[in-house]
């Protein structure tokens, strides 16, 4: 590589005014000659098909695609299911999830979640804050369900999404998905003034309840005071959508904003609660073109509030905090023959939450009969999962020299780039955190003043009254006498035996990354040859990764509409600062308390339990191996694609042997973890008249595997392990190995078709289908088990039962779903437009299959969205 970057500097310039610096604006803006190397030109009109003819594995969604499209929440990355190679998590169309405004996850070419960079004008906002926590629980004691967008971008405030699914230019590092980068809109095209408002309510779809299950019958005759009927939610989700730009002769600027708010009634003890969501963005930007060629300044502010509860708890409400901000400065300038870009940025996001410091699960029982009468031991849950903060701060910069040049035959389009970037992660307990486990009953029991974890036996009647009316000493053996008994108590005894204490966490890592590629894309002949090369080093692991990405085409038949392609690249992960948060974090501790006399004494520290802690040292950065087949070809206006998509990744971070040391269970982290993704695609894209259509199947195969799986939980700490259930088999894993058994993404076949018809000038309509095979996976149950493993957690304690989340094993069927939009533009006075749109999702009313055999559920059906809007340009 050092040799092209010495043939691109030696390289005179070429004839006539190829290499000049274009100084004319009005001639840079309408001759390709002065387009800069890294430009991608973007054809407008009808045809809204996503695919050209080229090596990379690019697809553009552009203005005109998504104002046609059904949008539902509007962010960037719900409307990339429609493309080979990407697969939404099916979560997405719960009905727990219809108040839910966070965009639905997504995986690129076989890639975890997090493992895809997220771009916006070419600027990551990855989260780093625990993003592979997005399958936790919202309420999960020691992590923020967090998210791998740091910001939730919605599309009303961008003119394009581009997706990279293979063949991937070197410019783009830290990732072994895909990447998906956003363009914000542009302050020289877009209208003067637009506003937008969209909105849908419960009342307007339609669901399908099913009740397989029964719960229990009520042996302690304790009533909740509810029916047991599974309802369809109530909710109403609104969203405003404005924009305003000025052009001032060199000068432009755009205000962009889109709110969204949520409203939904769940279901907690049978009964309506309201949950509320908003997710703001707005979007401040300023160009100028004048003595430079290009200036942006560029603020965008994303905030993400959440303000729920723990179904089925008493007293749980908390907040969820997410999203940030970033502000950037981009220039370009032509620099005789070469054309500099340079961009800074500083970005901030944030998942915290807000709730009560202690959860405790008391036995159902009177005085604590609030919870359902469900589960092997009916519990009456209470508390939260205390307060967490995690943020994320940040500071890039991008610096690149492009230039066009021809040597050795051959024409070249040469990019040299240098990436630095500065984060720090900040995560802060303020409040000690508990969470109770073992209650135990116990009519005797005193509690010396320790109200809040233990509560003494008490009665609406004094025990000598009862007995003077019966007459005689209560005798519990006689079922009359019993049955007073059980009347009469208004409170049962019972105190919890054991608890982990979460300490005070104040913990700041930091992480330098710098990357450095070079690129030269050479067309000779009928062939065509990318040769890319990235070097990255961070300060954590400190490894050199060399990561080579190749790109080949040949053009059969030399008129540019047969390219046969294949790519070599490798991609590598960038996860780092979430290990090191990890690797600090204090463990928590478990404590019991004693009886003497039977009085609870005060809380002690466990001598016998585990306390773990992971290391992560002397690692490998994990990555992923690619090879890439394929032919595009132009066929009846549009472009035919088939190709083969295999990817290896190695040096997987998997767990490792641990070493008791100081106290602590040291648990080791290694590079012993693989993974594979092969995939056949084939699609088609084009126009027919005033219509685009496209069409694509996709049949993909991935396995996962880790040489530290051994089925055990012996290494594992108490609040990662879970029961999984299988039938009637319960078996306990860590949370990291019920991964293994969730395939949300790893549906074999999907097939994804869509047409786009513009009638008149006035009216445009869309529709577009998928079908998902079928697959296994896991969903909570809500419910909690006993375990007998209480001795080996608690020495000291004097029972042995502590209760784990129970998942369930389940294969949800395949499904077809279609949805549609009908887009109507008005003309007003002068160029003034009404716009209306109709958007509906799952047209046929068709099941999502969401509610797996033999399980109760609800699902959603045919759900509209009905948007009202107003523009002049």
């Amino acid at each position: 590589m050092l040799s092209l970057l010495l043939l691109a500097l030696a390289a005179g310039p070429q004839q006539g005014a190829e290499e000049e610096a274009c100084p004319d604006k009005a001639a840079k803006a309408q001759s390709a000659k002065c387009r800069p190397a890294d430009e991608h030109v973007e054809v407008t009109g009808r045809y809204i098909g996503p695919e050209s003819i080229e090596a990379i594995g690019r697809y553009t969604l552009s203005r005109d695609f998504l104002d046609s499209s059904a949008l539902g929440n509007g962010n960037i990355t719900d409307q990339l299911a429609i493309l080979p190679g990407v697969q939404l998590s099916e979560n997405s169309l719960d009905v727990s999830n219809l108040a839910e405004l966070k965009p639905a996850l997504l995986t690129i070419s076989g890639g975890q979640p997090w493992q895809t960079g997220f771009f916006l004008d070419g600027l990551n906002f990855n989260s780093r804050l625990d993003p592979a926590a997005t399958g936790v629980a919202a309420a999960n004691i020691n992590q923020v369900q967090g998210h791998p967008q740091g910001l939730f971008i919605n599309q009303a405030i961008v003119d394009s999404v581009t997706v990279f699914d293979n063949n991937i230019p070197a410019e783009y590092g830290n990732f072994s998905g895909g990447v998906v980068d956003a363009k914000t809109r542009d302050p020289r095209q877009s209208p003067a003034f637009s506003f937008q408002y969209r909105g849908t309510r419960s009342d307007w779809g339609q669901y399908r309840v099913f009740e397989q299950e029964q719960l229990q019958e009520d042996d302690l005759g304790l009533d909740d005071g509810s029916d047991n009927e599974l309802r369809a939610p109530v909710f109403e989700k609104d969203q405003l959508n404005m924009s305003a730009s000025r052009q001032m002769g060199d000068h432009s600027l755009l205000f962009s904003a889109s709110a969204t708010r949520s409203r939904i009634s769940e279901l907690s003890f049978n009964q309506p609660k309201v949950a509320k969501r908003r997710s703001s963005n707005f979007l401040l930007k300023y160009g100028y073109q004048g003595w430079l060629d290009e200036l942006n300044l560029t603020a965008v502010y994303a905030p993400y509030r959440s303000e729920q509860f723990v179904k089925d708890t008493k007293d749980s409400d908390f907040t969820l905090d997410g999203g940030g901000g970033s502000l950037s400065l981009e220039a370009a300038q032509a620099l005789g023959p070469w054309y500099w870009r340079g961009k800074a940025s500083g970005h901030y996001s944030q998942s915290s939450r807000e709730a009560p410091q202690a959860y405790l699960p008391w036995l159902r029982a009177p005085g604590k009969a609030w919870g359902l009468n469900s589960g092997d031991i009916p519990l009456s849950k209470e508390g939260g999962f205390g307060s967490l903060e995690n943020r994320q701060l940040g500071f890039r910069l991008d610096q690149s020299l492009a230039r066009s040049f021809s040597a050795l035959g051959a024409d070249h389009q040469f990019k040299l780039g240098y990436q630095l970037e500065h984060q720090a992660l900040e995560r802060d307990r303020h409040q000690p955190a508990y969470t109770y486990n073992s209650p135990v009953r116990d009519a005797d029991i005193i509690c010396n003043g320790q109200t809040l974890d233990c509560v003494e036996q008490a009665y609406h009647r004094p025990l000598v009254e009862l007995e003077a009316e019966l007459g005689e000493p209560l005798d519990l053996l006689n079922p009359e006498h019993f049955a007073l008994y059980s009347a009469n108590v208004a409170m049962r005894g019972q105190y919890f035996q054991m608890r982990r204490l979460y300490p005070e966490e104040h913990i700041q890592v930091q992480l330098l990354t710098q990357g450095l590629y070079l690129q030269d894309d050479m067309a000779w002949q009928r062939f065509g040859l990318n040769l890319g090369l990235r070097l990255d080093h961070d300060d954590v692991l400190k490894n050199l990764n060399l990561a080579p990405r190749l790109q080949l085409s040949y053009d059969l038949l030399g008129d540019g509409d047969t390219l046969l392609l294949a790519g070599l690249n490798r991609y590598y992960d960038a996860n780092l600062l979430t290990y090191k948060i990890r690797e600090a974090q204090v463990p928590y501790v478990v404590q019991y308390r004693p009886i003497v006399d039977g009085a609870v004494q005060s809380w002690m520290t466990s001598g016998g339990a585990s306390r773990f802690r992971y290391r992560y040292q002397d690692l490998d950065t994990p990555y992923s191996d690619e090879l890439v087949l394929g032919l595009k070809q132009a066929l009846w206006g549009g472009v035919l694609s088939l190709k083969g998509v295999w990817r290896k990744g190695k040096d997987q971070i998997a767990q490792g042997e641990s070493e008791l040391l100081n106290g602590y269970t040291y648990v080791q982290q290694i590079n012993q973890g693989e993974n594979e993704h092969q995939r056949v695609s084939l699609s088609w894209t084009g126009t027919l008249g005033r219509h685009s259509l496209w069409i694509n199947g996709s049949y993909t195969e991935n396995t996962l595997s880790t040489d530290s799986y051994d089925g055990t939980v012996d290494n594992t700490p108490e609040d990662e392990i879970v029961f999984l259930q299988s039938g009637q088999d319960y078996q306990l894993v860590s949370l990291g190995d019920l991964n293994r058994y969730a395939t949300d993404f790893s549906r074999p076949v999907t097939v994804n078709a869509g047409l786009v018809s513009q009638w008149t000038r006035s009216l445009t309509t869309s529709l577009s289908a998928g079908w998902r095979g079928s697959y296994d996976t896991v969903v909570d149950t809500g419910q909690e088990r006993a375990s007998d493993r209480l001795l080996q957690v608690c020495p000291e304690c004097q029972v042995s039962n502590i209760y784990y989340p129970v998942y369930r094993k389940v294969r949800l069927k395949g499904r077809v779903l279609l949805d549609g939009a009908i887009r109507w533009q008005m003309p007003l006075v002068g160029q003034h437009s009404l716009e209306c749109k109709l958007e509906i999702n799952n047209l046929l009313n068709s099941r999502t299959n969401l509610v797996a055999d033999g399980v109760s559920g609800i699902e959603t059906g045919r759900q509209f969205w009905l948007g009202l809007g107003y523009s002049f340009p």
